[in-house]
Formats: C-alpha cells, sequence, structure tokens
C-alpha cells in the first residue's frame, strides 16, 4: 500500500476504531504490521521500526516511530522519528521527539515537559543551520491529557503536519521522510561532537574533524545493545586476543561481561554505521576491555590478529 493512502487510513479510521475493543482489529494490526512494514522497506534494515496504537487499550496518540538503534530501541527514551496520529483523525505529524517516559520517571509530573521543552530547543538549534526554519519548531497540538501525548506535544525538535484528506502523494512524503533522516543523522553527530567536547576521550592518534567522526561512527557501532549483545551471543565471553575470561579472574560477578570491537578499521568509515548494515557475526569480535584500548590505539591501529601476535608472555 502506498504511504499516502496508509497515513489516510489510519486518519479517517482512527476515532471510529476507538469505540471498539483493540485486541485483533484491523486497524491495530495494519499499524503494527502493514504499516510499520512499509516504512521498513523504505528507510532499510540499518534502522527499526515500530508501529503502536497502543497497549491493551487505544493510545490517545498512535505512532509509527523509526529508530536509529544505536540511540534508541523504544519509544520511552533517546530520540527518534515518529509518524504522531492525532486521536480525532485531523492530522498525523512526522516529528523528530524524545522519549518521555524516562524523562517522566526521572524528574516526575511538574517538570518532565520542561525538560523536554528545553532539549528540543537546544536540538533545534544545533539543526538550525541546515535548514528547519520552514518546519513546525514549537510543541505539538495533539489532543489529550495522558502524561504521553503531553510528552510527545513538548517534545518535538522539529515536525511536518499533515492534514486529512491532505497528505501529499508518496513522491513528497518519501522525500520529507528521508530528509528527516537526514536531520536525525545530524543530530545524532551534532550531539556526540558536544559529548566529546564536554570530556568524552578520544585517542591520541585522532586528531582532525573527519577521524574524530569516524571515531564516534565506530564507537556508536560498539555500544549498539542489540549488535552487542548478538556478538557476545555468537563469539562468547573469552577475549578473542588474550583469552581472558572475566567470570574465571572475578568470579559470578564477571559473569557474561565482555566487550563488542568493530572489526571495520576507522580508515574505511566512508558512512555512518546507520547507513550500512552490520552482522555481529563477521563484523564484531569480543575483547577484553585492555585489548580493546589497545585495538584502538596508534595509526592504523592494529588488527586483532596483529595484536594477538605482539602478545609478551607473562
Amino acid at each position: 500500500m502506498p504511504l499516502q493512502a496508509g497515513l489516510e487510513r489510519v486518519l479517517r479510521e482512527y476515532s471510529m476504531a476507538l469505540r471498539e475493543p483493540l485486541a485483533a482489529h484491523p486497524l491495530a494490526e495494519f499499524i503494527r504490521n502493514s504499516l510499520a512494514n512499509e516504512l521498513q522497506q523504505e528507510v532499510g534494515a540499518s534502522y527499526l521500526v515500530i508501529g503502536s496504537p497502543g497497549q491493551g487499550n487505544w493510545a490517545a496518540t498512535p505512532w509509527v516511530s523509526v529508530f536509529e538503534p544505536s540511540i534508541t530501541t523504544t519509544a520511552q527514551r533517546g530520540f527518534y522519528l515518529v509518524y504522531l496520529f492525532r486521536g480525532d483523525g485531523a492530522a498525523v505529524y512526522l516529528s523528530l521527539n524524545q522519549g518521555t517516559t524516562e524523562i517522566y520517571d526521572q524528574v516526575g509530573a511538574s517538570r518532565y515537559r520542561q525538560v523536554l521543552a528545553n532539549q528540543a530547543t537546544l536540538d533545534a538549534s544545533l539543526l538550525r543551520p541546515h535548514g528547519i526554519d520552514d518546519l513546525h519548531v514549537v510543541p505539538l497540538e495533539l489532543p489529550g491529557d495522558g502524561y504521553l501525548t503531553r510528552g510527545y506535544n513538548a517534545g518535538n525538535i522539529c515536525a511536518r503536519e499533515y492534514n486529512r484528506g491532505a497528505v501529499p502523494p508518496d513522491t513528497v512524503l518519501l522525500s520529507e521522510l528521508h530528509r528527516f533522516l537526514d536531520l536525525y543523522a545530524l543530530l545524532i553527530e551534532a550531539q556526540a561532537a558536544i559529548s566529546q567536547a564536554t570530556g568524552e576521550e578520544l585517542p591520541d592518534d585522532v586528531r582532525s574533524g573527519e577521524e574524530a567522526k569516524r571515531f564516534r561512527w565506530h564507537r556508536r557501532a560498539e555500544r549498539n545493545p542489540r549488535l552487542a549483545r548478538d556478538a557476545k551471543r555468537y563469539h562468547g565471553t573469552t577475549c578473542s586476543v588474550c583469552c581472558f575470561d572475566f567470570a574465571r579472574r572475578y568470579g559470578p560477578h564477571g559473569e557474561g561481561y565482555i566487550e563488542a570491537h568493530h572489526l571495520i578499521p576507522l580508515a574505511e568509515l566512508a558512512r555512518r554505521p546507520s547507513q550500512v548494515i552490520l552482522d555481529p557475526k563477521t563484523d564484531f569480535t569480543v575483547v577484553c576491555a585492555n585489548c580493546h584500548r589497545m585495538l584502538h590505539r596508534g595509526s592504523p591501529s592494529p588488527t586483532v590478529a596483529e595484536l594477538r601476535a605482539s602478545l609478551r608472555p607473562d
């Protein structure tokens, strides 16, 4: 189904569906599966797409989200790209937005919207040099008194509004979807640069801006929880360089601990990890913290085999 038709269907049918049970409802299944799958095919396998009409009961604000897994895999935390549907079916927003639940749990009901709004203002300022003046950069106006909907409103970084009956054709929708994906990637880079400037350590040999950017791509791939988990599941928890086993050394406290190492050298990273499909079996190995540090040291840095060959007897 074309994306335009899918968005229009949700807008047209949602307010009526609210009168019926959520379980096994055709529209709920459409949001979870058909619409989410349509977006997944468009954005590619390196992103995670999830659709939610609600859990147990219909949501005041149904959504279909696109997650960069190195940033978040859930709408509860981090920031992500999302189609947010007004519960009355009047419009849908394509929004670069923030996870509400984590902030709500951290600061409470009285402060979470202000925290989200402050972060949205900061993030919009980071994106403004890339051209967002034509977008909706103020809080959204989704109807509903629930804390999630109010959080979506406050957490909007930038958005495009499509009204029911006037959703543009797929040529426009897909062009704007990819524009927002670019903005998502730019915001990831901007936030990473701030983290680096405020204390994230870079290796001594990483000097140029391009090298720093590649290093941050590399580290984001290694910190992707899904890829790290799958790498450990496939490669085990013994260091592939020095054979150190945390459980054998530290007992139960070290059980299951190891670090994932992204094998693609920094110099070969022409694109950020979100633009390529990484395989935990072939693109990663597992190493202890000391060997991991050594694998990131020097220019060019050593391969796993080279570092293993350089080990000295105890």
